[in-house]
Order: C-alpha cells, then sequence, then structure tokens
C-alpha cells in the first residue's frame, strides 16, 4: 500500500519502509522476510532459519519464491556468484526444486538484465508445478511478472487399515485356491474387479491383526527427534561450526596447493611423469564433445510401450516379504502370489480383448 495511514501502519500486522510511504499487511505472522540487499552472513543466517521451518513442516507443500539476489546457471542466470553457491547447496540440503525454466531475465533496469527471483518448493508439491514463464507485460517494476500453474489434487480420503493380514507361507495354497473360485465368479475381468476379488479371497484365507503395536515407540523417537535447543546454544553451536569449517577449508586448498606446486615441479623434471599421467587420465575421462542439441519429443499414448508379462514377474520376484504395503494395502507375499499363479496375466489379457472389441465397435459404427 502506498502512503498508508501511518498511525494505523505503526500498529499490528503492518511493515513499513523508513519514512511509512509504503506498507505491507502480513496475514501469517510466521512470514519470514529478507532484504535482497543483505550481506552473505545475514543471508546465511536466513536461510538457516527458513530451513529450519521448512524441516518443521516437511510433510507439507513448501513454496520459496522471491528475490534472493542468486546467480547460478541451474536458474537461468550465464554465470555463478558466492550467494548463488551458497543458495545451491542449501537446495541440495533441503530436497528443494527449482520451476525456473528458460534463459528471460527476471529483472530488468537501465540495460541490465540478472535472474535473480527464484521460484523453488519441495518434492511434496513440486509435482503439481508447472508452465512456469516471465511475463514481458509492463508492471512498473525493475522485476518481470512470473506466473506459475499449482495443480491442486483431490485428497486422499481413503483412511488407512486398523489391521493388517496375518500373513502365512503355509496359507499362501489356500489363498490361491479362494482366489480362483472369486475369479470364476466374475463376468467380466479387469483392473477393478480383479483387485475386489483378490481382496475378498485374502479376507476368508489370512486372519486379521490389529496394528499400533509400535506406535508408542515411534512417538517417543519422533518426540526426541524434535527437542528444540536453547537459541543461545544453538547461535553458539553455529559459530563453532562456522569455525571449524573455515579451518578445512583453509587445509584442503593449503593441501591442494601443495600437491599442484609438486607436481610443476616434477614436470620440470621429469615430462613422462606424474604431470603427463594425469593429462592423458583427464583427456580419456573427459574426451571433447561437439555442442548437444536436445528436442522434445511428443508421445502419444500408442507410443509407449506396455509392460510385458516377463518384466512384471521379474519386479514381483524383487519385492521383499514382511514390509509395509502400499497404497492398495496388499502385502508383498499376496502380490508376489497373484503374479506368480499368472491372476495379472488374466487381467491383462482380458483387458486387451476388451479395448479390442471396444475398437472394433468404433471403426464398425464409423464405416456405416
Amino acid at each position: 500500500m502506498a502512503e498508508p495511514n501511518k498511525k494505523r501502519a505503526n500498529k499490528g500486522k503492518w511493515i513499513t519502509d523508513s519514512n511509512c510511504d509504503s506498507a505491507i499487511w502480513i496475514y501469517n505472522q510466521r512470514l519470514q522476510l529478507s532484504t535482497p540487499n543483505c550481506t552473505k552472513r545475514e543471508f546465511e543466517n536466513y536461510l538457516q532459519k527458513l530451513g529450519n521451518n521448512i524441516k518443521k513442516h516437511r510433510n507439507k507443500g513448501i513454496i520459496v519464491a522471491g528475490d534472493l539476489n542468486s546467480k547460478a546457471r541451474i536458474w537461468g542466470s550465464p554465470r555463478e556468484d558466492e550467494r548463488g553457491h551458497i543458495l545451491l547447496e542449501w537446495i541440495a540440503e533441503h530436497s528443494m526444486v527449482t520451476h525456473n525454466k528458460g534463459t528471460d531475465p527476471t529483472f530488468i533496469r537501465r540495460g541490465s538484465q540478472s535472474h535473480l527471483d527464484i521460484t523453488m518448493s519441495n518434492y511434496q508439491i513440486a509435482p503439481q508445478i508447472d508452465d512456469w514463464k516471465v511475463s514481458d507485460e509492463e508492471n512498473h517494476s525493475f522485476h518481470q511478472n512470473i506466473y506459475y500453474r499449482i495443480t491442486i489434487l483431490e485428497a486422499d480420503k481413503t483412511e488407512p487399515k486398523e489391521w493388517k493380514w496375518h500373513i502365512n507361507k503355509t496359507n499362501i495354497p489356500h489363498f490361491i485356491t479362494n482366489l480362483r473360485t472369486e475369479f470364476r465368479k466374475l463376468q467380466r475381468i479387469d483392473e477393478s474387479t480383479g483387485m475386489n476379488a483378490i481382496n475378498i479371497a485374502a479376507e476368508n484365507t489370512f486372519p486379521k491383526k490389529k496394528r499400533g503395536t509400535k506406535r508408542t515407540p515411534r512417538k517417543t523417537t519422533r518426540a526426541n527427534r524434535r527437542t528444540d535447543t536453547p537459541e543461545v546454544e544453538e547461535e553458539e553451536l553455529r559459530n563453532e561450526y562456522r569455525l571449524k569449517r573455515a579451518q578445512l577449508r583453509n587445509e584442503i586448498m593449503a593441501a591442494k596447493e601443495k600437491c599442484w606446486r609438486e607436481t610443476r615441479e616434477e614436470v620440470d623434471r621429469d615430462i613422462w611423469g606424474l604431470g603427463y599421467k594425469i593429462l592423458r587420465i583427464a583427456k580419456e575421462l573427459f574426451p571433447e564433445h561437439g555442442e548437444q542439441t536436445w528436442e522434445r519429443v511428443e508421445l502419444n499414448d500408442q507410443d509407449i510401450p506396455k509392460f510385458t508379462e516377463e518384466e512384471i514377474e521379474k519386479a514381483a520376484n524383487k519385492i521383499i516379504n514382511k514390509k509395509s504395503p502400499g497404497p492398495d494395502q496388499l502385502p508383498p507375499e499376496i502380490v508376489k502370489a497373484v503374479v506368480i499363479h499368472g491372476y495379472i496375466k488374466k487381467v491383462l489379457k482380458e483387458k486387451e480383448t476388451y479395448e479390442r472389441n471396444i475398437e472394433k465397435e468404433e471403426r464398425r459404427r464409423n464405416e456405416m
């Protein structure tokens, strides 16, 4: 807001500039703001606090966007600076994904162009973000407008079962017998009816075992992991870490310079010595290639090969027994039994036959 009421702006959830000529109303009091012109130390502290907040909410979708005044090739800048290197390490540490695409500058001022505005997110929400682009529309600011689309996924309302099947190898043959009976009852076999038959056969075969025996130890472990460290102690540990890191970096640089100096001196004494061997190895490891151009190829569903029966059976045999089930809540033992005894083949063949019949029917209608 430009030229706000100064009495109101100096109270409550407002952040103003030094002259109170402009103000921002902050809805979320936990929102963290940082000026892009801060020092390297302030920038590292800001990223540290931001990272701590991300860890606290790591199970939620998180988007970090703004002018971070950092340059790196990964978000379009032609070169990388020190702040960009720091930010890249932070992104890797917290498993964030950058969404900047292309080389269009996000900051334009008096002929100079930069890529300072960065959009990133964690893996929970990254697949839902696409169509990131820089707009060239006028907005009376040095920063260009940035647009991207967030696809809101429908929440999974299926609640986890409060029980699980007690799987015993001796019950597998009985399960296959029940599964065979259920499949014979089906008038049409597809993914839905097949899964329903598998669940019914499992219900009639395996006894149920209540969940929850390990929840108390897990809660205790997580609570211990979240123990808050006093702020003063945390700052002391952070300072000690910075000091040790700087010492280690200096020792590594000194060791590198010493080794490089010894290698240069050896080249003067023996041109076929270690220097020559390093050069040969480097040429073999890093051969020169011409410039490569990658093209994006659009594929239709028909161009994508389907899984073969052998691939499915091979994948099923790799599943380890007595592991947690996936979203379908089927234990590994049941999945392996269903695949090995050929019931997946039946579903796939029935599906192919059904799709083939639909295509024939559509062709027949078009000919008419």
